[in-house]
This record gives structure tokens, sequence and C-alpha cells, in this order.
């Protein structure tokens, strides 16, 4: 299962308050959507006065409903608002590859939504309960108004907590083509959408700049044997890349499970990635240090007590305790090998 959030036509605040699907729905303009984000440029539209609050589920009972924040805007301003911080916007971004994109998003939002824009949160707010969700994403717009007064937008990690932009020209997956990460990247950057026979409406092709920064871009290694060591530490990156965001007490208290285990790195529940690389960086540093000075001890005190017992006359005791500390060392020793690939793999990330 996925978590979307959806961009749609509406007839205005009053439908959206409602949580009038037959009116939403009805609306013309097409509905976009995005998997585990809110896209930046669907962020750069919309302002706090947007939020507008309703209760979902409509139909359950009112002590079963829980408030839930939309954003709902006049596509007008949405436009205004997008021309207004085009410059701020396209500084968070690749120099000089997403001019054409961003202009050409303003003019797909212009021609096909022809009254108000807004955008459904309540599958994508599931994942970290909708309060919570609610506070972010008004950071984020807070976080995004700087550039309405031609500032420029200084909180990245507010509106990484939901775009996952950051990072993400880093490196093409294995096998992709420069095509299909470009094409990739401008999902991410403002979602997508297609007609009720499956034809894909939005994004459109890439276009020249993207294509470049896509070609210069690394391809990733082919993914390793199943079970690896390397294959563990790609999951570690992909893991603090992604981040995990439990949604109720039972996935909360796995979580925690899981990180006492080893099975997720410390820091996976950070609210960015930049704060889970370093938490989870940290964690593994703090392992190096540890494991590789108990190894070193250990097998020193291990090797020289067995060189005594074994040089002159034979000692077993000093043989018989060397012969301990000295597997013990070689064991935190490769813990710490281990530590230093979770490191690194915490630095790709």
């Amino acid at each position: 299962m996925g978590n979307f959030a959806f961009l749609t036509g509406c007839p205005d605040r009053g439908a959206a308050e409602r949580y009038d699907m037959k009116q939403i729905w009805a609306d013309p303009g097409p509905e976009l959507l995005a998997k585990y984000a809110i896209p930046l440029f669907w962020l750069a539209g919309f302002d706090a006065a947007d939020a507008v609050t309703t209760h979902w589920p409509v139909d359950a009972p009112p002590e079963e409903r829980a408030e839930l924040m939309l954003l709902c805007a006049p596509v007008r301003e949405f436009v205004a608002r997008l021309e207004t911080r085009r410059s701020a916007v396209l500084a968070l971004l690749p120099a000089d590859s997403y001019a054409l994109y961003y202009d050409e998003w303003i003019r797909f939002v212009r021609s096909r939504y022809p009254r108000t824009l807004l955008l459904r949160t309540e599958d994508i707010f599931s994942m970290s309960g909708y309060p919570e969700s609610a506070r972010r994403l008004l950071t984020a717009l807070q976080a995004m108004a700087a550039a309405d007064s031609g500032k420029p937008i200084r909180d990245r990690g507010a509106l990484d907590w939901f775009a996952g932009f950051e990072g993400l020209w880093a490196e093409r997956a294995s096998g992709e083509s420069a095509e299909s990460a470009a094409a990739r990247w401008r999902a991410q950057l403002a979602g997508s959408g297609y007609t009720e026979s499956g034809t894909l409406i939005w994004p459109t092709r890439p276009q020249s700049p993207e294509l470049t920064l896509a070609q210069s871009a690394p391809e990733s290694a082919a993914p390793a044997p199943a079970g690896s060591a390397a294959a563990q530490d790609a999951a570690l990156t992909t893991a603090i890349r992604e981040g995990r965001r439990p949604t109720d007490l039972g996935s909360r208290m796995q979580l925690a499970v899981d990180k006492f285990t080893g099975d997720a790195p410390l820091g996976v529940d950070a609210p960015t990635k930049s704060l889970r690389k370093w938490i989870a960086g940290g964690g593994a540093l703090l392992d190096v240090l540890r494991n590789g000075f108990f190894g070193l001890l250990f097998t020193l005190i291990g090797a020289g007590l067995l060189f005594l017992g074994l040089s002159r006359e034979f000692n077993r005791q000093f043989v018989g305790v060397g012969a301990v500390f000295l597997p013990a060392g070689l064991y935190f020793s490769w813990r710490c090998l281990r530590a230093v690939g979770r490191l690194l793999a915490a630095i790709r990330a």
C-alpha cells in the first residue's frame, strides 16, 4: 500500500470544508498524485492561509471522525505565487536545469484548472498522524512564504520532509537510462496524472537541460546478492534516504524493536534525510570506535598471553586466557569492520 497526496480541481472552499467528493471529482481538471510525498512544485503554489479543516472519514459517525487539514487555493492565487516564488524555488534545484519545467508547470495549472485547486491529504497524513502532519505542513508553507518577499528559502528541511528532493539527483538507479531518471525526477517535483485509459498526461517528456543533468549523474551499482553485507549496507542507505514514519502504536513498537536489534538504523524516523544521516552516521561511528577499541585491546592481550604462555615454558593459564581473549578481539574487530560499512552506507545516503 502506498500513501498518496492528491492535487485536484475543486469548486470552492465550501466543497473542500464539506469534503463533498462528488462535487470535487466532478470539477474540471486532472487528478495528480504523488506517492509518499507532497511535491515541491505543489507546495510552491500554496500558502498557510489556504488551510481548510474538514473531518475524516466523511461517512463515519461523528465520534469516530478526526480533524483533517487540506489546502484549497484559487487557481489565480496559486499561479501568482508560483510566479512570485520562481527564483527562490529554482535556487533549491540544480542550477539552470528546471527553469523550463517550472514554467511548463505554471502553464499546465493555468490551462487545466479553471477555478480552485485542492490538495487532498487524508492518505499522506496517515503516515505520521493528522495533527503532526498538519503542523509540519504549516511549517513547510511558512518556509516557502519567505520567497514572497524576495528572500531565499532557508528551511529546506521543512520542505524536504514532504517533497523529498534533497539528494534526488545524486545518482541514477542501476540500469536506469538518463531519460527514465529525468522522468522520475519530474514526477517527484510535480506529481503525475493519467487519463482513465491509463495514458500519462503529466508530466511531459523531460527537456534538454534535465537530460543533460541525468546523463551526468552516476549510475548506482548493481544490487548486491541478497543477505550479503553489501546488500545490508544498501538497505541501510535506502532506509536513511526514505526514512520510516510509524503511523500507530504497533508500528512504533515494531520500529523500536528493529532499532534495538539493528534491523533499522538509529534516527530512521527523523524528519529530514540530513538528520537521519547524522544520527545513523553518529551511531555507526560510535560502534566503530567502541568495537575498534575492544578489538585492538583484546587482540593484543590475547596474542601477548599466548606468546608468553608458549615462548618459554608452557603456561596453561596464560594459554587458556589468551585463547579466550584472542577470538574475542577478532570478533570485536569484525564488528568494527561491519560498523565501518554502516558508516559508509550512512554517508552515501
